[in-house]
């Protein structure tokens, strides 16, 4: 006999993919012909979550709600649909999820939320130009542009002159931190 937890398991994993009873069997060590009774018998559908989720709908709510909060619905409405437990539904709305961010999607957000950060320190630097923390963000604004160059291409970052918001900011990534604040110091004395 088995218990409803494992049961929950094979049922969630059954609607949520395409995978043959022997392959889903040896997942999860279940007799092929009790997997077939379930399945009948309660009306299983091989990858009902798949046919009625689509990708691009989650994506499109992970951009408008943000992962957490759709992670959380759908996994709800995983328990709900399936009659599983939440922490059953929780594990395949985690692959579904991560099913859907694809690397073109992940690619696109990514340079999305770099594009933020640069607005944020752009206006940033233009209220204070002169602040030590303008230096040090400029420094980070660098490095990060450095790490999506390198995540969206898979080359070694060749940034150079990147942050160029006022006249008399130059290239800050080779400073050091402790370097950048003695500029920002002799400037202040300057002024």
């Amino acid at each position: 006999m088995y218990d409803k937890v494992l049961k929950d398991k094979v049922k969630a994993y059954y609607e949520s993919h395409f995978e043959n009873n022997d392959t889903i069997c040896q997942i999860f060590n279940v007799n092929e012909r009790t997997l077939r009774h379930w399945a009948q018998s309660e009306k299983w559908e091989r990858g009902k979550l798949l046919n009625e989720t689509k990708p691009h709908d989650l994506q499109q709510q992970i951009l408008e709600q943000g992962t957490k909060e759709t992670h959380e619905q759908l996994a709800n409405a995983i328990a709900n649909k399936l009659d599983v437990s939440l922490e059953v539904a929780q594990n395949v709305s985690e692959e579904m999820l991560f099913k859907a961010m694809s690397l073109d999607f992940l690619n696109k957000e990514l340079a999305r939320v770099m594009l933020i950060g640069k607005y944020a320190f752009e206006s940033f630097a233009q209220k204070q130009p002169d602040s030590p923390k303008t230096a040090m963000l400029a420094k980070e604004m660098v490095g990060m542009i450095a790490q999506v160059k390198q995540s969206l291409f898979g080359k070694e970052a060749e940034i150079h002159n990147v942050v160029n918001v006022t006249s008399n900011i130059i290239d800050l990534s080779k400073f050091t931190d402790e370097q950048l604040q003695q500029i920002a110091a002799q400037k202040k004395q300057n002024s």
